[in-house]
């Protein structure tokens, strides 16, 4: 699981379409794509799931809290 925030729908975009970019180029099928235009926004690339939220919505959420046993590795 992929965890991302973003500031705004348009930077959502854009880490949409570079998640799907790269997964062509790398052999990944995207199989969906839910809340394209919401502040959560869920892409199943069958075994990855990346969830792309807005930082308010990260925060009423708290994923993380459900997988605080899982090791998390922060990228910037």
């Amino acid at each position: 699981m992929i965890l991302a925030s973003v500031d705004s729908n348009r930077q959502a975009s854009s880490v949409i379409a570079y998640i799907e970019d790269e997964c062509a180029k790398n052999g990944f099928d995207v199989r969906s794509i839910e809340g394209r235009e919401s502040a959560w926004v869920l892409i199943d690339c069958h075994s990855v799931i990346v969830s792309i939220f807005t930082k308010e919505e990260r925060e009423h959420f708290a994923i993380e809290k459900i997988y605080m046993d899982v090791p998390v590795k922060k990228v910037n």
